[in-house]
């Protein structure tokens, strides 16, 4: 599972890096990866990054061109000349295209079965306990409440069950209808 985590983090990061006092405790824009298969080696970290990234800039760049076309538009509906071009972000998009991969612990898996109930069990913990990630948890790659022990692999067993048994009941309840 890969999120992007504090993206609208980027304009207070490109503040601050002019001021580096007040970078420190800041939010960190960065990409979550929570892998509960590592052991098997069956997904590559920097290459989810990649592909994310890839997309990130350019959603950003189609919108800083919309933006800029918008504004030409309202200049000329005005009568006004056409103003100078928009700044395209290049420090916004210079901080995009090098978003930190964090990789904080988190369970395994003892089979290969239950990706889908861990990847819900790991947005359910990051819905309850988001992390506030800062340069300093980027840097450790360590985020406090979160470890191999979060939950306990008996619970993905139970959550299996109950999972089922309400599939079978809403199935149940379709059919008679």
């Amino acid at each position: 599972m890969a999120i992007v985590a504090n993206l609208n983090a980027i304009e207070a990061k490109c503040e601050s890096e002019r001021n580096a006092e007040e970078a420190n405790g800041q939010l960190e824009p960065c990409i979550l990866f929570m892998d509960s298969l590592l052991a098997q080696k069956l997904h590559d970290a920097e290459a989810i990054a990649a592909n994310i990234l890839s997309y990130l800039l350019r959603v950003w760049q189609q919108k800083q061109s919309e933006r800029a076309s918008k504004r030409a538009k309202a200049d000329s509906d005005c009568g006004l000349a056409q103003s100078e071009p928009m700044d395209l972000g290049t420090q916004y998009t210079a901080i995009l295209r090098a978003l930190p991969l964090v990789r904080p612990q988190n369970p395994q898996q003892t089979n290969l079965v239950y990706c889908g109930l861990y990847v819900c069990q790991n947005v359910e913990e990051l819905l309850i306990r988001w992390p506030d990630i800062t340069k300093g948890h980027v840097q450790s790659g360590v985020l406090e409440g979160y470890s191999s022990d979060m939950y306990p692999a008996q619970s993905m067993k139970d959550k299996r069950v109950a999972l089922e048994a309400e599939i079978r009941r809403l199935i149940a309840a379709a059919s008679s209808d």
